[in-house]
């Protein structure tokens, strides 16, 4: 008999972002402590279709959406949300006879379904759990007092359902005790990097004057505007500077971001690089003389731990990064990191100078920062958490 894990994720697998890369961290660490994982996408946004079974790196997985990609009518989008959500519970309630452990984790939110998935996890004797890694309250959209009243009461009865609750931030697990009054069984699990997405690099110089970033081009959450606005000084007194950015061609703030490109007249200097492959990734930050995020406080970034951060001081260059959220509780100025504190324009071209300035106690902060990742965001030992978690669940059910 098997022991299994099953990621129920509305994201891709295994091409996407940062939520993928996080799941595929956490995945291998617990095929590394013994359990077989099954990843299953809710949502079809693979042109090419992942529905049929496949594996990844030892990871199981397959989309359980309908054949069509995502999108289309209000009506269409409905149907492809539910059906996906549906085929995957039906896929675990019939793969999972075979198992003699079962966990299912989820980050749903919305109490019919979490319910749904209880009374499966009920009928499999199935350890039920959810990593939590930002507010979950964070909206885009303006809501009226009814909606945000129903949609927080969604979120604090539906991680009432799950077994226990694991919170990227010591932050968050305050929020949930604060504003939930949620303060049993909630447990802080770190981000975590798949370190062998870095073993086998090339040992490489890096291209002097570059800076690296990878993400979303928005301005509400890792600032790109700040970043562009803040650049635009630095070639001022660096003209050969380069800013490398790794992107999604389908990002929404694209245009945004190149409208502000123009204005800022930077062309020359940048260097866009759509739709990397995550492989690929790890050695672009190696080439890069230093990595960056810039967030300023908010909603979002307060509580949660960027996986870019992450996987930027695995790649063992410098990194410049705002001091928030529990940062600054694992990074030490000018020791494993840059921390910027006020975010401003002076200071974030003053961290990079500083950083193109002093090219070996820069290798330094990049060796320590790489350092306190394998210590602090190791994915074998984040998944053991999990583990543990579970063996005491069952003990206390047991008893």
């Amino acid at each position: 008999m098997r022991k299994k894990v099953y990621f129920i994720t509305p994201v891709s697998f295994p091409v996407g972002g940062a939520a993928t890369m996080r799941k595929l961290a956490l995945a291998k660490g617990l095929i590394h402590h013994g359990y077989d994982v099954h990843i299953i996408s809710t949502m079809n946004n693979d042109p090419k279709s992942n529905r049929e079974l496949r594996n990844f790196q030892g990871v199981d997985y397959h989309c359980s959406a309908p054949k069509d990609m995502w999108g289309g009518s209000k009506i269409k989008k409905f149907y492809h949300l539910y059906y996906g959500f549906y085929s995957a519970l039906l896929f675990i309630l019939k793969d999972s006879k075979k198992n003699s452990e079962t966990l299912i984790t989820t980050n749903e939110y919305r109490f019919t379904k979490c319910l749904t998935i209880r009374i499966i996890a009920k009928m499999r004797s199935a350890y039920y759990y959810t990593e939590l890694n930002e507010n979950p309250m964070v909206t885009y959209k303006k809501k009226s007092p009814i909606s945000s009243f129903v949609r927080f009461s969604n979120i604090k009865y539906s991680l009432k359902l799950y077994d226990d609750v694991f919170v990227m931030t010591s932050k968050l697990k305050e929020l949930l005790a604060s504003n939930y009054n949620i303060r049993k069984n909630v447990y802080v699990l770190h981000n975590a990097v798949d370190f062998e997405r870095f073993e086998d690099l090339p040992e490489i110089k890096y291209i002097p004057n570059t800076i690296f970033y990878a993400g979303s081009l928005s301005f509400k959450k890792d600032y790109l505007d700040l970043l562009l606005e803040s650049f635009k000084e630095l070639i001022s007194y660096i003209p050969d500077a380069i800013l490398k950015i790794c992107y999604f061609s389908s990002d929404k703030y694209l245009n945004l971001f190149n409208k502000k490109v123009s204005e800022l007249e930077l062309k020359d200097n940048i260097l866009m690089f759509p739709d990397v492959a995550n492989s690929d990734i790890p050695l672009l930050m190696k080439e890069s003389q230093t990595l960056i995020i810039i967030r300023k406080p908010n909603e979002q970034t307060s509580y949660g731990f960027p996986t870019k951060l992450v996987e930027y001081l695995a790649s063992g260059r410098p990194v410049i990064v705002s001091s928030i959220s529990d940062i600054p509780d694992f990074l030490k100025h000018k020791e494993n990191a840059v921390l910027l504190e006020n975010n401003s324009i002076d200071e974030i071209v003053e961290a990079i100078r500083f950083i193109f300035d002093n090219p070996k106690k820069a290798d330094n902060i990049g060796s320590s920062g790489k350092s306190i990742c394998r210590i602090k965001f190791n994915n074998i030992i984040e998944s053991k958490k999990i583990i543990k978690q579970f063996e005491y669940s069952g003990s206390i059910k047991h008893h």
